[in-house]
């Protein structure tokens, strides 16, 4: 009840947008399957590739384009022609539509939609939807590496993947057990869901992958699709690469592949990677402490907040920028260190960023910062047990937020 009570309030207060206006051997292992408990079919496989991609697809909501079937004149970007398996490759998407059964598919080299299994309705905001589908992958298409990209609607610190059908959708925490439940990934890239560049997103899935990509601002598919095939050709082709390497070059596909788009003024996308997330948290977490003992500041830090880069309903802080604009309007030199030190891991942690010229001070990620009465909506469901946030949990941030609300 408490889920369905908090997505109600996610879909008044941020509404919905369509996310898109916004071999031979493969084959052959298709045909041999056995029931299974889960509701995937299972087919025995021993061959390794380097990498299998899991595509997560849920346009199982209203008003929303499915890249699997892209609009007049997309037609060339769906992800059959973009995003295919190979040598070293395999595709592997699940595919729900609203109020359409759902697909699970493999799209082989010739770029050919091949059908696994008819899934009926599926909740694709349900946990255990998510890691059945990355356990079939990997026990049928079994690789060194893998890659988890979700399509959908994103809600930043809220989560993902709403399923209008069965009024459910993916919290972070949901993502994170059913991730890890399923052993993990190497890379998760949130290819459409909005304001998933939020750091307690990130935080929550630090265990889950190496490489984190999302957007602070609106992502739409726009931004990826001419960049897929290129994706798909590097883990394909360039298997030396490292994880980190990967994500480095994604983002600089997507800032090429969208540097003469006026509707990319609004694009900012950035590569995180988890391993420097602990010491960043540490770093917030001191910053939270301090600004407990020193509640002048919020007087400050209210003066100064339509200074700071905002995404989402205007209370996703790019964490950097407030940063920098705080530490330019004070005289503190504690302050000052607490917040340099959070520049450089900042820094640090986001190994690539791109954005577009409406966010030349966005620097890869954003935290959350309530500064208005409707924003204490916002801040009840911060630390509370619909979304059971390890950020919130960990440290110190909700409870000077709710400070900074009262004293603001």
């Amino acid at each position: 009840m408490r889920k369905i009570l908090a997505i109600i309030i996610i879909f008044l207060l941020i509404g919905t947008f369509n996310v898109f206006a916004q071999s031979e051997t493969n084959e052959s292992k298709i045909c041999n399957m056995k029931i299974s408990t889960s509701p995937f079919q299972e087919a025995a496989s021993e061959d390794v590739v380097e990498w299998t991609w899991i595509f997560y697809d849920d346009a199982d909501t209203f008003n929303t384009g499915d890249p699997m079937d892209l609009p007049e004149g997309y037609e060339q970007y769906s992800i059959f022609n973009t995003l295919y398996s190979g040598n070293n490759l395999n595709v592997i998407v699940l595919q729900d539509t609203f109020l359409k059964p759902a697909n699970l598919w493999y799209i082989n080299e010739n770029k050919e939609q091949i059908l696994l299994e008819e899934m009926g309705e599926i909740n694709m905001g349900d946990d255990k939807t998510l890691s059945d589908f990355i356990m079939y992958a990997k026990n049928n298409f079994p690789a060194d590496r893998y890659v988890l990209s979700f399509y959908s609607h994103g809600f930043g610190w809220m989560g993902a993947c709403p399923d209008n059908f069965l009024f459910d959708f993916l919290t972070m925490d949901e993502m994170q057990k059913a991730i890890l439940g399923a052993g993990g990934v190497d890379l998760i890239c949130f290819t459409a869901p909005c304001t998933m560049a939020a750091f307690e997103s990130v935080y929550e899935l630090q265990a889950c992958c190496d490489v984190y990509i999302g957007s602070e601002e609106g992502s739409m598919y726009l931004y990826w699709m001419k960049s897929m095939e290129k994706i798909r050709n590097l883990l394909n082709f360039q298997t030396e690469l490292s994880n980190f390497d990967i994500g480095e070059k994604i983002i600089e596909f997507i800032e090429t592949d969208n540097n003469d788009e006026d509707k990319c003024e609004y694009l900012t996308m950035s590569a995180i990677r988890t391993d420097n997330v602990n010491d960043l948290t540490y770093d917030i977490n001191v910053l939270a402490e301090y600004l407990l003992d020193n509640p002048d500041y919020y007087k400050i830090i209210e003066s100064i907040f339509n200074e700071i880069e905002r995404f989402g309903a205007g209370n996703l802080l790019d964490l950097y920028d407030f940063c920098t604009v705080l530490n330019n309007s004070v005289q503190d030199n504690n302050l000052s260190i607490i917040l340099n030190t959070i520049m450089n891991s900042v820094s640090f942690s986001v190994m690539a960023n791109c954005h577009g010229s409406f966010h030349q001070n966005a620097r890869g990620l954003t935290i959350f910062f309530p500064n208005n009465f409707f924003d204490n909506l916002y801040l009840n469901l911060y630390g509370s047990p619909v979304f059971d946030l390890d950020f919130a949990q960990h440290t110190l941030w909700d409870e000077m937020l709710k400070y900074y609300i009262i004293n603001s």
